[in-house]
This record gives structure tokens, sequence and C-alpha cells, in this order.
């Protein structure tokens, strides 16, 4: 038996994770070689300073990511994610200075089907603006999932680059899911 401590993350993560690795592994990067996956444990979590030397992806909104919630506010992104006074994740449109709920947020079932929100960002990183931060995180899990699945489509990327604003990319994507399997999304679309 191990000293070990166990940690259960949700599926959602976990789908989000194995989305992104066979991203990477299509385009000839190997794990463990050209990249790593750090999830976001106590006992793991990498400094701020180490990250300088590294091209980041931060998956998981600001309640569930510790680096993403420490560099939030700081930012440039049209759209922002921190963390609301209840502990859950708050997304913002700043040009229109509007929250974006969830299906589950606004407690509306007219308002079609279940949805949740991904933010889709690709910015400087502000530990060195010679490497790139990418954000890849949900209102909920089901946001962070559709997310991910979206830059994995690559035309998806093509659309991303050409809505850039300088080094910027700063999305969102609504995402489509049945309410009685909140792991799979059936729609995702750019907002």
């Amino acid at each position: 038996m191990s000293d070990r401590p166990s940690y259960s993350y949700p599926a959602t993560d976990t789908r989000a994770t194995r989305t992104l690795t066979r991203l990477f592994e299509s385009v000839g990067l190997r794990e463990g070689q050209d990249f790593t996956i750090h999830p976001d444990r106590p006992d793991r979590q990498l400094p701020l300073d180490e990250l300088s030397g590294l091209n980041v992806i931060l998956l998981c909104g600001p309640a569930r990511n510790a680096i993403f919630d420490k560099v939030a506010a700081i930012l440039p992104m049209r759209y922002s994610m921190t963390v609301g006074n209840d502990g859950r994740n708050v997304l913002m449109d700043r040009r229109r200075e509007q929250r974006m709920l969830s299906s589950r947020q606004a407690g509306d079932s007219a308002m079609g089907p279940a949805h949740d929100w991904g933010l889709v960002a690709s910015l400087p990183s502000p530990f060195n603006l010679g490497k790139r931060l990418v954000v890849l995180a949900g209102v909920h899990g089901t946001g962070t999932v559709g997310a991910a699945e979206f830059v994995a489509d690559l035309s998806n990327l093509r659309t991303l680059i050409g809505k850039r604003e300088g080094e910027t990319v700063s999305e969102v994507v609504r995402v489509d899911y049945d309410a009685a399997d909140i792991e799979t999304p059936t729609r995702i679309g750019l907002v």
C-alpha cells in the first residue's frame, strides 16, 4: 500500500486531457519527451518561476486550477474568468460587461438545450513573453471538455487564428449537452 494520497478528478477533466494528448500525438509530439501533463495537485504543483521556460496550457477554470487563479486577473483578454464569492467560476465578456451564465447557473431550462461556456484563449505568457499561455476552461467541466474538443479540430484552429487581435486569441464556445450526460458535448460552436 502506498503512502501517496490518491486524487479523484472529474471525468470531464480526464476527458479534456485525453483530447489534448491525442491532438499533440497526432502532430508527432510524444508525451514525456515533447510534453508532459502536470495535474494541479498540491504535491505536484509547478512553482510559478518554473513556468517561465515553458509554453503552458491551463486546463479548467480558476476554481479548479490554482495557477490560472493566480494569473487570471492580469491576463489581457476580452473574456475573463475568475472565482466568484461562491467559489465557482465566473465568465465575463469584458466588452459587453456581461456575465455569461451556463444553463445550470441560470436555472432556466426554457433556454433550449443544457449548455455551458468554454473559454479558449492563447496569448503571450505572463511568465515569459517569448512563450505562449493557452487557456481551455469551462464554467463547469462540460465547458472545459468543449473547449478542448473545439481546438482539437484543426479547422477550428484556423478560425481562431483568423480572430486573433495582435498576439491574443480570446474566444468563447457554447457547449450544448444532454442533461443526462454532462460529460459529452452534443454541439460546440464559437460564440
